[in-house]
């Protein structure tokens, strides 16, 4: 769904694969791996911010540490990052730091759309972990800080997104129900073709 919703931020209905090149638009990914970092590294100029060994070769660097220009990238790729990330209020802040006016971040984390209120499983009290539930892992014993609720869409909207929930499935691109968050850098969300080309709201 990540690189779907892409599509509908950009203009593009077909697959991946078949996107017109564009290397005016900075993409960033958090931790980007399977097959499509690949295509849209020929596609855009595309950064993957590596923090441990599951995503392909990228720049190594801490979410709530981008080491990039403020207002430098057009979108801002992350999906089942951001319940692994310790200070993800630093995290979104540096999202929104580097996104361009008029750009746009793109979501994916467990339970939005799912549940109404974050669950928090560990918080984080200075240099210290407190357990609220036993410890969870998901992919290369990568801990669980906490799984989203439709509350994040306050805590981006606090930080200075618009931003919507999206749900949906495309069975012809074999892609079950799903939700993605979008946030834009601008009054109101603009999805379609080259929206980011005019950067109304620069």
């Amino acid at each position: 769904m990540l690189v779907f919703t892409l599509g509908l931020c950009l203009g593009f209905s077909d697959p991946l694969s078949q996107w017109e090149p564009d290397s005016s638009i900075t993409l960033v990914e958090t931790s980007g791996y399977r097959g499509h970092p690949r295509f849209l590294r020929t596609a855009f100029r595309y950064v993957n911010l590596v923090y441990d060994g599951v995503a392909e070769a990228g720049v190594r660097a801490d979410v709530a540490r981008i080491p990039l220009r403020g207002e430098s990238v057009d979108i801002v790729l992350s999906s089942d990052v951001f319940e692994h990330v310790r200070d993800d209020v630093s995290g979104f802040s540096e999202i929104v730091r580097v996104l361009r006016p008029g750009g746009h971040f793109i979501l994916e984390v467990p339970a939005v759309g799912e549940l109404e209120q974050t669950r928090v499983l560990v918080e984080a009290r200075g240099d210290e972990d407190v357990f609220l539930a036993p410890p969870e892992y998901h992919a290369e014993h990568t801990l669980v800080y906490r799984y989203y609720g439709n509350d994040v869409l306050d805590q981006l909207r606090a930080l200075g997104l618009s931003v919507l929930l999206f749900r949906g499935r495309v069975p012809a691109n074999c892609i079950t129900e799903q939700s993605v968050v979008i946030g834009e850098k601008a009054p109101y969300i603009s999805l379609g073709p080259r929206v980011l080309r005019d950067r109304a709201w620069s």
